[in-house]
């Protein structure tokens, strides 16, 4: 992470400089007391995600109370998958962007799996990669909020179908009972969905890929697109946090995921298995 370097303030080399800073000050202060917030201060205050009306079967929780050599779930709450309460984020992408924390651990390997919920059809399973950490007396790989882009391995979701998809931590290739899992579900919605929104927020669907990502932020929330926020609000985060990372514990603690809000957020790659 970029670290802020801050000049002493009585090493001023230029007095009009020292005046740009001011002019600065003052402005960014007037701005605030007219109602005008920065960018990432109004998102963080206006971003409100709704939830739609669904819930579905699964299990974002894989529990807490496991120390041992393969993972550390002492910590926070264990694994577990980002969605909100109801288990099923929804989406507008074909290919989203998939999250879960994952303790620290030493696993043989880590797997995303996916299944048409209708007819338990399994249309992907792969590996993915955890950060690696310095060498610590109990665990190689440190805790992290995982992102699983889909669309690196060229998965994509049928509209309207609902998908289970499950992250799978191998404790021991030889014993998979042995696995760390969580279970919860995907949805891409079609027009029919954004027709159901409010007029407001329908149109600005017409223009969510030609404004800030702030703004779409919004948006994503405002229609309970809960894939597509994340994906767009860990972008920002990892971006800029000095101006994001509020906004981001906000969001994950308001869907009661706050104990592990802070974690890093770790990109991983797609391998898809063979079989």
């Amino acid at each position: 992470m970029p670290q802020n370097v801050i000049s002493h303030p009585f090493k001023i080399s230029h007095p009009f400089k020292s005046c740009l800073g001011l002019i600065a000050i003052v402005g960014l202060a007037s701005l605030w007391a007219l109602g005008i917030k920065p960018a990432s201060a109004q998102l963080e205050a206006e971003l409100n995600f709704q939830p739609p009306p669904l819930d579905t079967t699964g299990n974002r929780e894989a529990g807490g109370g496991r120390n041992d050599t393969c993972a550390d779930t002492m910590d926070a709450t264990g694994m577990l998958a980002l969605v909100p309460e109801s288990n099923i984020g929804l989406t507008i992408s074909p290919s989203p962007d998939l999250f879960a924390y994952i303790p620290p651990n030493n696993a043989e390997a880590a797997e995303l799996r996916i299944f048409k919920e209708t007819t338990g059809e399994e249309i992907f399973v792969g590996e993915f990669d955890l950060p690696q950490t310095a060498q610590t007396a109990n665990y190689s790989n440190e805790a992290a909020i995982v992102k699983l882009p889909l669309a690196t391995a060229s998965v994509t979701l049928e509209p309207n179908e609902s998908y289970i998809w499950a992250v799978l931590v191998v404790c021991d290739r030889t014993n998979r009972a042995a696995d760390i899992v969580v279970d919860v579900s995907v949805q891409q919605v079609d027009d029919d969905y954004l027709s159901t929104l409010s007029t407001e927020v329908a149109e600005k669907f017409e223009t969510i890929d030609t404004v800030p990502s702030e703004d779409n932020a919004l948006t994503y929330g405002s229609a309970g697109l809960w894939q597509d926020l994340l994906s767009e609000l860990s972008d920002l985060r990892v971006a800029d946090p000095a101006n994001y990372e509020a906004a981001w514990i906000a969001l994950l603690t308001d869907q009661g995921m706050g104990a592990i809000s802070t974690a890093p957020i770790y990109t991983s790659t797609l391998q898809p298995i063979t079989r």
